[in-house]
Parts: C-alpha cells; structure tokens; sequence
C-alpha cells in the first residue's frame, strides 16, 4: 500500500478534531434554539453515523478500497460542505423545530427529523472516511486510531477557545476548514497537486460567505429572549459569546422590573435592561446608578431575613447581573460577596456595582458555587440561594439540569458558613401541581434533621401570591423574631408560616390556592410521615444529592398513570418535558441504529455475523460510553460548565485513549486481549470510589490545576480503555479482515444506545449506577475475549 508517511494520520486528526468541535457547536446552536438538554442528543446522532459508516463499509468496501486516495479526499470535501450547510438548512422557517410543540403538532416532529437527518450526515461522511482508513491501513490501525482519538481531543480544546472569539452561526466554519485542509494536505502528500489551491480557495470562499451571510441563531417562540424582542422598540445593545453561552443584553422601554413584590407595593415600577445566556432570561440591569430599582425589594417576600435583625455580613450564590446584591444593599450591610460562574455576568455585574463609592463592600468572586462553599472558610449572617424555578414555567424543561447548588449537600455546605445567629433565604415560584416547593422544604428537613433538634424552631416561611420564601437559621428562632416575621407579612399582605406540628395555622388566608392540602402537606415534609409522603404523592419530592443532582425531575414511572387520570394524558409532557425527550430519544435512536445499522448488514448479506464479534464490540462500545457520560455528569459540578466539561472530559479520555491504542501493537496486551478490559474493570471501580473524594478535595482549584488533576486521575484508565479495540481490530485484520466494519458498526451501535441510556439511568439511579454497568460491561469484554479468539482462529 503505497501511501503518504503519517499523512493519512494527520489528516485523520484534523478530521477528527472537526468532528468533536462540530458536536460542540450544536450542542450551542440547540442551546439557543432550544434548551440545553438538547445536548446528549447530538451525542447519539454523531455515535449514530459512526454506527452507521460501519454498515457503509460492510457493503461497500471492495469498491471504495480499489480506489481509497480518490473516495477518502471526497469524503472528507462531503464533510466539510455538509458541516458548512446542515446548520443553515436547519435554521430556515421550513426545518427550525420547537420543543414545546414535539406533542401537539406533527410538523414538529417531521422538522425534528429533518433537523437529525441532517446533522447526522457530517458525521456519517466523517465517520465512513475514518472507518475505511481503519481497514485500508489496519496493519497499523493502533497509529490512525491514536490520530483518531487525539485529534478528537485537541478538536474538544480548540472549539471551546474558539467560541471566545466567534459567534454561534460562524462556528461551522471554523470546523469545516479542517476536513478542507486534511483533503488538500493528502492530495497534496499524493503528488496530485492540482487539488490543493482549489481545495484551498474553496475553503476561503466558504469562510468569507458564512461570515458575512449567515442569519444569527433564532431562538424558540417560547424562550425569553424571543418573548422580550416582541416588546416594543426591543433591541440587543450588546452580545458577547463564550463556552459558557451567548449572553446578549436588550433594552426597550416595556421592560420593568418587578420580583415578586406585594400588592401593597406604593413604588413606582422601574424601568430596566434584561440579559439574556443561550436565550434564557439571567437578570436585570438598572438603567443608571440612581436607586430607583431598590425599593421595590422591599416589597419582596426576600426582604424578611432583614426585617428581624440586622445582617452586616452577606453572601449571594450565583448573582447572576448583580441584582440579587441590591437587596442587601437596601439594609444596613459592610459586606456583600457575590458568587457567579459565568465570566461575562461576572464581568457585567462587577461593572455595574463596584463603582458605588458607599458602603457596603462589595467582593466578586467569578467561580461555582459548590467550589466557593468547599473552600471558603468565613461565616456569613445571611446566604442568599438563587430562586428556583421560573416565574413562566417550566413545563419540566430543566429535569435534565444537574442543580448542584440545590443538592442536601450544598445546603449542609453552606449552613457550615452561617454565623451563630445567621440564615440562609430560599424561595421557589409557586408551581401547580405542587413539586418545587415540597422538594425545597423536604431538602431542609434534611439538613435540620442532621444540624438541629427539631426543625420547628429553625425554619419558618413567607408566601405571597406567587413565590414561596424559606427562612433558615443556625439558632432557634426567638418569640420576638417571630412576632417581627407576621408582623412583617400583615403589613405587605403576605401568609406566614411557621412549621411547629402543634399549631394549625392556616398558610393561606390572604392569598388562596389550587390545592387545600398545600399546607398539611408542607408540614408533613417536615414531620416523621414524610416517608409516608414521598411514597403516596405522585410526583418525586424526594431532596435531590450529589449523586443524583436532578432537583428538577419529579415525574414517577410508576406513577403515570395516575397523574394522566388527574390532569389528563395529553398534558402528560408538558409536566416533564425534557425527560419524556430522553425517552422519547432512547427509543428513536435505538430504532434508527437497528434500522441504519444491523438491519442493512443482514439483508444484504455482504458480511456475517459473528457471535463473538457482537458480544465483544458490544461490550466495550457500551462500557466505553457510559464511562464517558458518567465522568461527564460527575465532573459537570468540578468545572461548573457543561461545555468545559464535555471538552474536556472527553479530550482527556481521547487523548489517553490514543496514546494506549499507539502502543497497543507493542503492548503484552496484544497476546492476552483479556488484559486491558480487566484492568479497566477494575480501575471503574477504584474509580467510582475516588471520584467524589478528588473533586471534593480539588474543587477549589484553578482551571488549569483542575485539568492536569483530571488529565492524571481520568488519563490513567484512558490508556487501557484505548487498547481493547484497536488490539482486537489487529488481530481480525489477519484472517478475518471482512469483520471489521462489522465489528466498527456493532462498537457505533453500542455507544449510540449508551448515550440517552446513561441519562436517564443516572437520573432515576443516580451516577454510582453507571460505572457498575461500566465496570460489568469491561468484566464481560475481557469474558468474551476467548470467544473472539477461537472464531479468529477457526
């Protein structure tokens, strides 16, 4: 085989670092097209083309190995044409889906598999490319598969550089390019020279037509971003794009500022900026430095923490724009510290507040809010927790969303930073039926349960017409405070609650709910019969914990159809939107993969089955993947972004990868397959141990200490996971050659059910689940290694 010295690797890299950053940049275009949940769901469709490329080959490969320099450079041109274009189509009126309307209308469901047909096609050229130079060079498959999996990685990193530096619907470009060199730098390695500078020119013309022609990334109908530019004279006065999401700020003369406030409220209602990351609403911003937005805090359920005494010393979780800082700020404060995660609300934020040259002082601090409570070691009199929910609903679009901050073990977390006499101040948006609320009081039952005597004497609670404020304190509440707390809510029209199981106070004698059960059932939440009450209420209200960190997800399988009896089966989706798409996800990929996939292979016949082909590709496409989600949902909390961490879990895992599939032809490994998978077997395990220890530990670290940890911890299992295939590929290739795109579809199959599978198991589960199946499935491998080797042999 006379081909170019490590340019077909080179090209395979650039290829495949195309592939990871163009999966990146859907996960950010359906962020702001839809919610960012959407993102597993790229994950199946890139697996389902490498699944699918497998089957390709299968059929196809004596005619695209005869001539492989000619079909792989166009491959690689389809790639990057169709990266290019896929985006563009996808956002045109006729293809753009909307979440909110998958179950109520059916062009929906037809624009969203026109949406996943096309997104699928980049990586089903990229994958087919890759795939055949796998079998067209598999005498030293460990070298391209080590180019394979590196690449992958370095693609991960430089995408997320990338989006520093460039908008959304300008990413595609930049992913497309390198498919476009890779083609012109094999050509050229080929002696064929006169299809660089084309490739070359075609690559410029296509950069310079995105940048200047393609449309900005609409947003749903339904996302605030879209209902805001609806208000008259709306318009965005300043955008900024990062790993963290597009944050846009916009301005128009409807937009007022108004949280929660009581009826009784006299002030004026102030003008105000909103901003805006990925299309969901972030904050507000004051129009000048006068005081005219404060007021109305005062107003706010909120406001109670500072009616009872005064708190000097305060600290607000993620501040988002700032503006949970102004209610302090009303009140006799020296400090406040605010939180924020995000570097452009942080930046906005500091901006806006630090120039006041009054008191109090004012501190940013731009991490995550498990990493600051973990290291921090001052008190506070008063921790304000973001609000939960959404004043508009959610219909269950965050169930997917890992809300570490609102975990039992953020809570404990932040009670050890409370000042004798301080409190931490909660509130959720009253939703119906009843979820967030009881799951809110039932998280700090816990955490009374376990730092207090009895949870009477330190919890007490505000309601108005549409938000539920909690109050807890490291001390018994006096008789004084709690005279102050009702006589604060009788002059603002507000209920008061306390939580003492002896006294039948009515919580709703103002403002009157849905459900009369409202207030026993809170206190219940607080009293022995709350096991009773998870069991017997149809929605999950058990308090979320690090390992399942789905505060959000409150629908019970079991309990489906009692729920679409009381509200009727076709609002069933909108009670938990996101999960259904999980489901609805699984089973759609998992179709399509029998039907692009294994289907294919047995009606034409061009290959067999081998029994111990199928079990052992399986069992590593399998465990390979749910390892990868599992560190991905585990390690989402340690670097506080979801794009961070899918760069850089799976470029650390590539990486690593593709330096054990290098030395894999070299490797004892090569003589005993069952090696490797058992050793990484065992590794998940000690894995699944030290994982929570490192990142509790370690969380308090810069970004780049984080990653060298990682790169160390993850890397090291990395390289073992990266032997099993390319070992197994090497030994087929000498004897049974016609296995391996069977083998390349089966590993594709595996991975693409894995992906929405270790979802929703971790969610109904929680994350200790998937490194046992991971673990088992590696177990199984190196079982079925015998297998393989006898069908090899006979």
């Amino acid at each position: 085989m006379n081909q170019p010295s490590h340019k077909l690797e080179f090209s395979i890299a650039l290829l495949s670092a195309s592939v990871i950053g163009y999966q990146l940049a859907l996960m950010q275009i359906l962020s702001i097209q839809q919610w960012h949940y959407m993102a597993f769901m790229v994950i199946s469709i890139a697996l389902l083309g490498f699944g699918t490329s497998g089957t390709l080959l299968a059929i196809f490969k004596d005619k695209l190995l005869q001539d492989f320099d000619k079909y792989y450079t166009l491959l690689l041109l389809f790639t990057a044409i169709s990266m290019l274009i896929s985006p563009l189509l996808t956002g045109t009126k006729w293809l753009l889906f909307d979440t909110y309307l998958l179950f109520s209308d059916l062009s929906h469901i037809l624009r969203l598999l026109g949406t996943c047909v096309l997104y699928f096609i980049p990586f089903l050229w990229a994958a087919t490319a890759i795939g055949m130079s796998f079998t067209y060079g598999s005498y030293k498959v460990g070298k391209l598969y080590f180019a394979n999996l590196v690449g992958s990685g370095l693609g991960g990193i430089f995408m997320v550089l990338a989006m520093w530096v460039i908008l959304p619907q300008h990413l595609s470009v930049f992913c497309a390019t390198m498919p476009l060199i890779g083609a012109g730098i094999y050509r050229y390695a080929k002696g064929n020279i006169k299809y660089f500078y084309p490739i070359l020119s075609a690559c410029i013309i296509m950069m310079a037509v995105n940048l200047f022609f393609a449309p900005t990334v609409k947003s749903s109908q339904f996302k605030g971003f879209s209902k805001t530019m609806n208000l008259p004279d709306a318009k965005v006065t300043w955008q900024q794009n990062s790993p963290f999401g597009l944050v846009q700020q916009v301005a128009s003369p409807a937009i007022r500022y108004a949280p929660s406030v009581s009826l009784l409220n006299t002030n004026p209602i102030p003008y105000a900026n909103m901003v805006f990351v990925n299309g969901d609403a972030a904050g507000y911003l004051t129009l000048d430095s006068t005081r005219n937005i404060f007021p109305v805090l005062n107003y706010s359920p909120q406001t109670l923490a500072y009616r009872l005494k005064p708190r000097p010393k305060n600290l607000v979780l993620q501040s988002g724009t700032g503006e949970p800082a102004h209610l302090p700020m009303l009140h006799p404060s020296n400090s406040i510290t605010c939180i924020e995660s995000n570097p452009l609300l942080h930046k906005i934020s500091k901006s806006r507040l630090s120039t006041r040259e009054t008191k109090p002082e004012l501190y940013f601090i731009n991490t995550n809010t498990r990493s600051f409570l973990k290291h921090d070691q001052q008190q506070y009199d008063v921790i304000l927790f973001p609000t939960v929910g959404s004043f508009y609903g959610t219909t269950g679009l965050y169930a997917l969303e890992e809300q570490n901050w609102l975990t039992v073990e953020a809570f404990s977390e932040a009670w050890e930073h409370l000042s004798p006499d301080g409190v931490l101040s909660v509130s959720c948006w009253l939703d119906y039926p009843y979820r967030n609320s009881y799951k809110l009081v039932a998280t700090l039952d816990d955490i009374l349960a376990a730092k207090a005597k009895e949870t009477s004497d330190h919890l007490m609670a505000v309601k108005n017409w549409n938000q539920l404020s909690f109050l807890v304190k490291r001390t018994p509440f006096t008789k004084l405070e709690y005279q102050a707390a009702r006589l604060f809510c009788d002059s603002l029209l507000f209920d008061f609650m306390s939580f003492d199981q002896e006294v039948d106070e009515a919580m709703d004698p103002i403002h009157e709910l849905n459900d009369p059960m409202f207030t026993a059932y809170l206190k219940k939440l607080t009293s022995p019969q709350k096991t009773a009450l998870y069991h017997s209420y149809p929605f999950k209200i058990r308090p979320a914990t690090d390992n399942k960190p789905y505060f959000s997800h409150f629908i019970k399988l079991g309990s489906l159809s009692e729920i679409s009896k009381i509200y009727k089966l076709n609002s069933l989706p909108y009670f938990e939107l996101g999960y259904y798409i999980a489901l609805v996800t699984l089973l759609l990929i998992t179709l399509l993969g029998i039907i692009f996939i294994i289907l294919p292979l047995i009606l034409v016949g061009k290959t067999s089955f081998k029994s111990s082909v199928f079990l052992y590709f399986s069992a590593i496409g399998l465990g390979y993947m749910i390892t990868e989600m599992s560190l991905i949902h585990q390690f989402n909390i340690y670097f506080s972004n979801p794009t961070y961490t899918i760069a850089i879990i799976i470029g650390i895992l590539l990486i690593s990868s593709g330096l054990g599939s290098y030395f894999s032809k070299y490797s004892l490994f090569m003589r005993h397959l069952w090696a490797a998978p058992l050793i990484v077997s065992g590794l998940l395990i000690i894995l699944a141990i030290l994982n929570p220890i490192v990142i509790n530990s370690t969380i308090s670290y810069v970004l780049v200490y984080k990653i060298a940890i990682v790169f160390v911890f993850i890397g090291s299992i990395g390289f073992f996971m990266g032997i099993p295939f390319p070992s197994a590929i090497l030994k087929l290739s000498h004897s049974k050659q016609n296995q391996i795109p069977t083998a390349w579809a089966i590993n594709g199959l595996l991975s693409v059910i894995a992906t929405p599978l270790a979802v929703i198991l971790s969610m109904e589960f929680g994350f200790s689940i998937l490194f046992t199946i991971a673990s088992a499935s590696y177990l199984m491998a190196s079982i079925f290694v015998n297998l393989l080797l006898k069908s090899i042999m006979s």
